[in-house]
Protein backbone atom coordinates (compact mmCIF):
# COMPACT_ATOMS: atom_id res chain seq x y z
CA UNK A 1 0.00 0.00 0.00
CA UNK A 2 1.13 3.62 -0.65
CA UNK A 3 0.94 5.90 1.88
CA UNK A 4 0.19 9.54 1.41
CA UNK A 5 4.00 10.41 0.99
CA UNK A 6 4.00 7.86 -2.09
CA UNK A 7 5.92 5.51 0.09
CA UNK A 8 5.48 2.18 1.20
CA UNK A 9 3.30 2.04 3.80
CA UNK A 10 5.46 -0.14 6.40
CA UNK A 11 2.62 -2.00 8.11
CA UNK A 12 1.61 -3.50 5.12
CA UNK A 13 5.40 -4.67 4.08
CA UNK A 14 5.35 -6.48 7.67
CA UNK A 15 2.69 -8.38 6.45
CA UNK A 16 4.86 -9.72 3.60
CA UNK A 17 7.17 -11.23 5.69
CA UNK A 18 8.43 -14.60 5.13
CA UNK A 19 8.72 -15.48 8.51
CA UNK A 20 4.55 -15.13 9.31
CA UNK A 21 4.50 -17.88 6.42
CA UNK A 22 6.80 -20.35 8.59
CA UNK A 23 4.64 -19.87 11.70
CA UNK A 24 1.69 -20.27 9.91
CA UNK A 25 2.77 -23.44 8.49
CA UNK A 26 4.57 -24.57 12.03
CA UNK A 27 0.96 -24.25 13.53
CA UNK A 28 -0.49 -26.03 10.67
CA UNK A 29 1.48 -28.69 10.70
CA UNK A 30 0.99 -29.04 14.75
CA UNK A 31 -2.89 -28.53 14.24
CA UNK A 32 -3.08 -31.41 11.60
CA UNK A 33 -0.71 -34.05 14.05
CA UNK A 34 -2.60 -32.55 17.19
CA UNK A 35 -5.91 -31.02 16.56
CA UNK A 36 -7.51 -34.15 16.74
CA UNK A 37 -8.20 -34.90 12.74
CA UNK A 38 -5.44 -37.24 13.16
CA UNK A 39 -4.58 -36.48 9.40
CA UNK A 40 -0.78 -36.67 9.93
CA UNK A 41 0.69 -39.08 13.06
CA UNK A 42 3.33 -36.69 14.39
CA UNK A 43 5.43 -39.79 14.92
CA UNK A 44 5.90 -40.22 10.88
CA UNK A 45 7.25 -36.26 10.67
CA UNK A 46 9.26 -35.88 13.57
CA UNK A 47 12.91 -37.38 13.02
CA UNK A 48 13.00 -41.28 13.91
CA UNK A 49 15.95 -41.96 16.31
CA UNK A 50 15.86 -45.88 15.08
CA UNK A 51 16.11 -45.08 11.17
CA UNK A 52 15.85 -41.64 10.33
CA UNK A 53 14.64 -41.01 6.94
CA UNK A 54 16.19 -38.06 4.78
CA UNK A 55 12.93 -35.98 4.80
CA UNK A 56 12.97 -36.19 8.80
CA UNK A 57 15.46 -33.79 9.13
CA UNK A 58 13.44 -31.28 7.86
CA UNK A 59 9.80 -32.33 8.53
CA UNK A 60 11.27 -32.56 12.08
CA UNK A 61 11.56 -28.67 12.53
CA UNK A 62 7.74 -28.54 11.94
CA UNK A 63 6.51 -30.99 14.65
CA UNK A 64 6.18 -30.36 18.86
CA UNK A 65 5.30 -32.62 21.18
CA UNK A 66 2.96 -29.91 23.18
CA UNK A 67 1.33 -26.74 22.92
CA UNK A 68 4.04 -25.20 25.26
CA UNK A 69 7.24 -26.53 22.72
CA UNK A 70 4.60 -24.81 19.45
CA UNK A 71 4.77 -21.33 21.32
CA UNK A 72 8.54 -21.44 22.43
CA UNK A 73 8.92 -22.61 18.79
CA UNK A 74 6.82 -19.89 17.09
CA UNK A 75 8.23 -17.17 19.28
CA UNK A 76 12.22 -18.14 18.50
CA UNK A 77 10.77 -17.93 14.59
CA UNK A 78 9.78 -14.90 14.71
CA UNK A 79 12.14 -13.08 17.40
CA UNK A 80 15.46 -14.12 15.62
CA UNK A 81 13.58 -14.53 11.92
CA UNK A 82 12.43 -11.04 11.82
CA UNK A 83 16.14 -10.13 13.18
CA UNK A 84 17.57 -12.06 9.84
CA UNK A 85 15.26 -10.86 7.46
CA UNK A 86 16.26 -7.17 8.04
CA UNK A 87 19.54 -7.90 7.19
CA UNK A 88 19.86 -11.04 5.05
CA UNK A 89 16.56 -11.12 3.37
CA UNK A 90 13.89 -14.25 2.23
CA UNK A 91 16.87 -16.20 1.67
CA UNK A 92 18.58 -15.67 5.03
CA UNK A 93 15.62 -16.88 6.58
CA UNK A 94 15.43 -19.86 5.18
CA UNK A 95 19.36 -20.22 5.22
CA UNK A 96 19.08 -20.26 9.38
CA UNK A 97 15.74 -21.97 9.50
CA UNK A 98 17.47 -24.98 7.77
CA UNK A 99 20.33 -24.92 9.06
CA UNK A 100 18.83 -24.55 12.52
CA UNK A 101 16.77 -28.23 11.86
CA UNK A 102 19.56 -29.58 10.78
CA UNK A 103 21.69 -28.75 13.52
CA UNK A 104 19.36 -29.76 15.84
CA UNK A 105 18.33 -33.09 14.28
CA UNK A 106 22.53 -33.71 14.15
CA UNK A 107 22.39 -32.83 18.16
CA UNK A 108 19.49 -35.10 18.88
CA UNK A 109 21.39 -38.09 17.24
CA UNK A 110 24.40 -37.35 18.49
CA UNK A 111 23.58 -37.07 22.07
CA UNK A 112 20.14 -39.90 22.59
CA UNK A 113 21.58 -42.35 20.30
CA UNK A 114 25.30 -42.13 19.87
CA UNK A 115 25.53 -41.01 23.89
Amino acid sequence: MVNGTGREDGAHRDWQSPVYSLIAFQVLVFLLTHGGTGLVPAADLGLSLRSPQWWQWLSSGFVWARTQDLFEGVFMTYVFGRLVERQHGLVGVWAVFIASVLGEGSSTLRFFVFG
